[in-house]
């Protein structure tokens, strides 16, 4: 959630479009092997999805999701909208968020 307001319109404004468009391209080009790897998963990328993902990556990259989960429920016991859906085993959430970039940056990143 931070990160999603920090470099776009927070969680409200993910554009789901675009992750779909550019989501698999970008995991590919990533140095880190489990995320070069992911396929993205969920009802963005794939239809009949029966296991409540929205928008994620299976990385097969196990980790314990008791904490994740914890916060999701909290969000949903104090009706706060969580449009990425479900968090299966293996998998991670997939936010992208287009930053812009100053021209005084692009100028000094030459």
């Amino acid at each position: 959630m931070a990160a999603s307001r920090a470099f776009g319109n927070g969680i409200e404004g993910i554009d789901f479009d675009m992750t779909k468009a550019r989501g698999h391209a970008i995991m590919r080009s990533s140095p880190v092997h489990y995320v070069k790897s992911a396929a993205p998963r969920g009802s963005v990328f794939e239809q009949n999805v029966y296991d409540g993902s929205i928008c994620a990556a299976f990385t097969d990259f196990w980790v314990d999701h008791k904490e994740p989960m914890d916060a999701l429920k909290n969000m949903r016991d104090n009706s706060i909208h969580w449009p990425l859906g479900e968090l299966p085993d293996g998998c991670e959430f997939l936010v992208l968020a287009e930053a812009a970039v100053s021209e005084e940056c692009a100028v000094n990143s030459l």
